[in-house]
């Protein structure tokens, strides 16, 4: 598979609210540093980069909480039936 292919990929495993955060880091960082936009415009540009950022970040974590806490209940369930299992 092409490394386009890949990126196309990730970009459909992820989730609308991840893809909006991408894409307002993406098209702030693209206004601040293009010197499209005024100073203070700029300044708005970068801190909403640095917003998406952070919470693109904060999301991941979360997520990555998330997946690790169902991994550790799959664990524990599939011990407790194969306990029943051999009591039986």
């Amino acid at each position: 598979m092409s490394v386009l292919g890949h990126v196309f990929d990730t970009l459909a495993a992820m989730s609308l609210l991840q893809l909006l955060l991408a894409f307002m880091g993406c098209m702030g960082y693209a206004l601040a540093q293009g010197g499209l936009l005024a100073s203070g415009g700029r300044q708005l540009a970068g801190a909403t980069a640095v917003g998406a950022a952070v919470a693109f970040t904060l999301l991941f974590i979360t997520l990555h909480l998330a997946a690790m806490r169902n991994e550790i209940m799959r664990r524990r369930v599939r011990t407790l039936m194969l306990t029943q299992a051999e009591r039986a």
